[in-house]
């Protein structure tokens, strides 16, 4: 995949709004790419660490996390967590575009949360340096998704019931929850030109 394409299917404005409210919780989350020696774009992703009491203990994620009262904007805490989590600090003239902010499942968290999802692009030669909240760091070929490659379901036990869920197993790595979801939402814009993102 290219960067023409990243760029086509991105827009700077979302279609749903995040609802305001004292009792909402909101977090944000960085997709950032580069293109490797091939000029094939490339994912960045973590392996959060084990946390007690952490609802995405031990998943494959995206750097990010909750808003805090002291950013200037949901975009500055996406960067300022980017910062935190890699050690990595980005422009704000790299953003591409917004993917659709989504709601996290109630029966992950009982109280109404968003995550809004930033996506950038860098040339820089970029050297993550993990906080503690970080266990590994990986750049994912984006084509490997967008073909579907080691793609799957699992049985995921949830309140008494027995789902079936989506994943992607990629160099021993188990992608699945909202970070494949928005993963998904990237590739179905890139591989459906007919889809309107508002561009």
């Amino acid at each position: 995949m290219k960067l023409e394409q990243l760029e086509e299917c991105l827009t700077l404005d979302t279609r749903l709004l995040v609802p305001e409210g004292d009792e909402i919780l909101l977090a944000a989350v960085v997709l950032l790419f580069r293109c490797n020696d091939e000029k094939r774009l490339e994912l960045l992703m973590i392996h959060r660490s084990e946390h007690p009491g952490d609802p995405w203990s031990g998943h494959m994620a995206f750097p990010g996390g909750r808003i805090d009262p002291e950013d200037d904007s949901t975009l500055a805490g996406a960067m300022r967590e980017l910062k935190e989590e890699l050690g990595i600090e980005i422009q704000e003239s790299c953003l591409v575009g917004e993917l659709e902010p989504m709601r996290v499942p109630a029966q992950v968290l009982k109280t109404e949360m968003w995550v809004r999802a930033f996506v950038f692009y860098t040339d820089d030669v970029l050297k993550p340096s993990p906080n503690a909240e970080v266990q590994g760091v990986y750049w994912f070929d984006f084509e490997r998704f967008v073909s579907r490659e080691n793609r799957g379901e699992f049985r995921y036990h949830s309140h008494g019931y027995d789902l079936m869920l989506p994943e992607q197993k990629l160099d021993g790595c188990h992608i699945w929850g909202m970070s494949l979801r928005l993963i998904d939402d990237l590739v179905e814009r890139i591989t459906c030109p007919w889809r309107d993102t508002g561009n």
